[in-house]
């Protein structure tokens, strides 16, 4: 029931738990992760029992992993048939974000319809996973949605327990979200090879480029790679020393005929800014 901090640091101070009854996080504290700690739980013929407190911030991006409670793993060990690990919310909407889900033994059992039978996701709350591994095989895509759809893949995370680096042929080492590198059915470029084929299955050079034109008016024209069906949002701020950064546009794009899109950012004479841009390729 801390309510101010709670921190492992990193990995660096990185704690490994035992328990066997469960664990529990009533009040969600202002400040903190656990994204080093390791947590190991074992189940016999029991139900443990999980109460969070952690906000719901969906699995688009990051955002549920920063400063959230969030945990680095957590391992879950069924040693009966009848093992059964309960999640509830300490609210009317919570959720749980854990970089890597290790089950084990009877906690690996998938049904026909894909939902993880070992695990009770009570429908207030969403537990979110940047890898999830049954046996040491991902099933990150496969419990995706799972389980009520209360089993949620954030495959744009890339944590300390779910990166691996990718090699560019340019020679630049990029830091990718393990399990959507390695899908053997996801093409995340859109190049027509799936991310396990492809050296370079993400984008990760957005080639951004600024203009400055006078026509139709006076302003920069903005453009950059990107991808079919992505969110992309135009940042600016007017001087390089400035510390805030300022939304100039967002937007979602369906189909592309081309890797590049652009827009135009009309500017007074005299002034100045710099830009910046963020893409998020599809979910899962």
């Amino acid at each position: 029931t801390i309510t101010n901090l709670l921190t492992d640091t990193g990995a660096s101070n990185a704690n490994n738990w035992v328990v066997g009854k469960g664990f529990s996080l009533p009040i969600k504290p202002a400040n903190g992760n656990l994204t080093g700690t390791v947590i190991t739980e074992t189940a016999g013929a029991t139900e443990n029992l999980h109460t969070w407190a952690a906000e719901n911030r969906g699995g688009t991006n990051s955002a549920g992993f920063l400063t959230n409670s969030a945990i680095g793993k957590v391992v879950l060990n069924g040693t009966s048939p009848d093992s059964l690990f309960t999640f509830t919310g300490a609210t009317s909407n919570n959720a749980i974000y854990i970089d890597y889900l290790d089950l084990r033994n009877y906690a690996t059992n998938i049904d026909l319809f894909g939902n993880a039978t070992a695990l009770n996701i009570n429908p207030n709350i969403t537990v979110y996973y940047a890898q999830a591994v049954a046996g040491s095989i991902s099933v990150a895509e496969r419990l995706n949605h799972a389980n009520g759809g209360r089993l949620q893949w954030v495959a744009t995370h890339a944590g300390i327990y779910s990166t691996t680096n990718v090699v560019y042929p340019d020679g630049s080492t990029n830091a990718f979200n393990v399990a959507l590198v390695q899908s053997e059915n996801l093409d995340s470029d859109n190049d027509g090879l799936v991310n396990a084929a492809d050296p370079t299955p993400l984008v990760a050079n957005l080639a951004l480029a600024v203009a400055i034109t006078s026509q139709p008016a006076l302003g920069a024209k903005i453009s950059w790679r990107t991808v079919p069906d992505s969110a992309n949002t135009v940042y600016y701020k007017t001087s390089p020393s400035s510390a805030a950064w300022l939304e100039l546009t967002n937007f979602n794009i369906g189909e592309l005929s081309t890797e590049r899109v652009s827009i135009f950012d009309p500017m007074s004479v005299g002034g100045s800014r710099v830009y910046r841009v963020k893409m998020t390729p599809p979910q899962p």
